[in-house]
């Protein structure tokens, strides 16, 4: 599906994808910071654009910004649906908020959904044995 987005009466596809062409990027050399920059102006025009709010999720994520990882995962589900990567992420990171039976719930459901992650089930057994 291809939207196209218009403020003011100007397209701004265009402007919108090169900024998150260049945030996938940053992401990948690993310069966060700068990513989180991109992506916050994207999801200022279209919180909905491609996977934005996940893309920026993950990235905080990595910071160790874990708050603002849940709420972008929280806009996110809002917004589309909850998604096996959103369900993935959402477990890690209640996690590492301490919030163990969310985590397990989260956890269980991206296994369910098949996401191939090992750490999800790491982290699930350290719950468990938590218990």
């Amino acid at each position: 599906m291809i939207s196209t987005i218009v403020v003011n009466g100007q397209n701004i596809d265009e402007e919108i994808g090169f900024k998150y062409v260049k945030a996938e990027y940053l992401v990948s050399t690993e310069r966060m910071e700068e990513a989180i920059k991109e992506l916050n102006d994207i999801i200022k025009v279209s919180p909905i654009y491609k996977d934005a709010l996940m893309l920026r999720a993950e990235t905080r994520y990595k910071l160790g910004a874990f708050i603002g990882a849940k709420g972008d995962i929280m806009e996110s589900i809002s917004a589309i649906g909850i998604t096996a990567k959103a369900a993935a992420l959402l477990g890690k990171t209640e996690y590492a908020l301490g919030n163990h039976d969310p985590a397990l719930n989260s956890l269980t459901a991206a296994i369910a959904l098949k996401v191939q992650d090992e750490r999800l089930y790491e982290i699930r057994a350290a719950i468990y044995e938590d218990k």
